[in-house]
């Protein structure tokens, strides 16, 4: 699953990082769905960098952004 979530990162790097994923209410951060999981990245830019927060399932992953 680790290396599904690395690719699908990767994937979306290259191309439009913001079309792909969906801004979260509340924090300046987007989640990217994978199956089950979720990650939620912090989508630099002006710099195209995107930096992973967290990886985990559903239910807790949303947990540490509170």
């Amino acid at each position: 699953m680790a290396a599904r979530i690395m690719d699908r990162i990767d994937e979306i790097a290259k191309l439009d990082p913001y079309a792909s994923t969906m801004r979260l209410s509340g924090v300046p951060l987007h989640r990217l769905r994978v199956g089950d999981y979720r990650a939620i990245l912090d989508l630099q830019n002006g710099l195209m960098r995107v930096y992973v927060i967290t990886v985990d399932k559903r239910a807790r992953s949303y947990r540490e952004l509170r």
